[in-house]
């Protein structure tokens, strides 16, 4: 009876849903913008970003970290459509050599970009490092149609490595559901 009374008051108006107790937080993540990240099992926290900026959908942080650490995923995307005129497009390549070219004004070296398809998608991986608070990070650029979406794993740069790993291990687990 009390078991039952207990799952009636933690159930969800909606079963199966984020805030149902059949799905915990960390269970998958599910973009609007047709891709879904499955479970974590690498023990990151997935963590809720502010509402104040549609495109930042998700951040991912080790769950047991020293205090100092800095590990973190990043996943926003960039609307396309917002940035070219009526008609026209751009490139992958055009696309990060744009950006790439910003990261100096935030104090970031790029050490290398490549291209590759990863996920089933044109990709472009490019590495940074801060050479003032030897923060370094690597982004996936997911190639899209219509938006290009930004996985940014960063951390201390002797850190790196090691995070680098969990990180990317929670990018495989990306799927394209639309």
């Amino acid at each position: 009876m009390w078991i039952l009374l207990f799952s009636i008051l933690w159930a969800a108006p909606y079963p199966a849903t984020s805030s149902s107790a059949l799905v915990s937080d960390n269970s998958y993540f599910y973009s609007d913008w047709g891709f879904e990240i499955e479970k974590n099992t690498i023990g990151w926290l997935r963590l809720v970003p502010a509402q104040s900026d549609p495109y930042f959908l998700a951040s991912y942080k080790p769950i047991l970290s020293a205090p100092e650490a800095r590990a973190t995923l990043n996943i926003r995307v960039d609307p396309l459509a917002e940035r070219l005129e009526k008609g026209s497009s751009i490139s992958l390549s055009s696309y990060i050599k744009h950006w790439t070219q910003q990261f100096p004004k935030l104090g970031m070296d790029v050490t290398k970009v490549q291209y590759t398809i990863k996920n089933g998608k044109n990709t472009a991986i490019v590495d940074s490092l801060n050479q003032t608070t030897k923060i370094q990070s690597r982004q996936y650029v997911f190639w899209q149609d219509t938006y290009a979406a930004i996985f940014s794993c960063t951390d201390r740069a002797t850190e790196f490595t090691s995070s680098l790993y969990s990180c990317e291990k929670i990018i495989e687990s990306l799927r394209w559901v639309k």
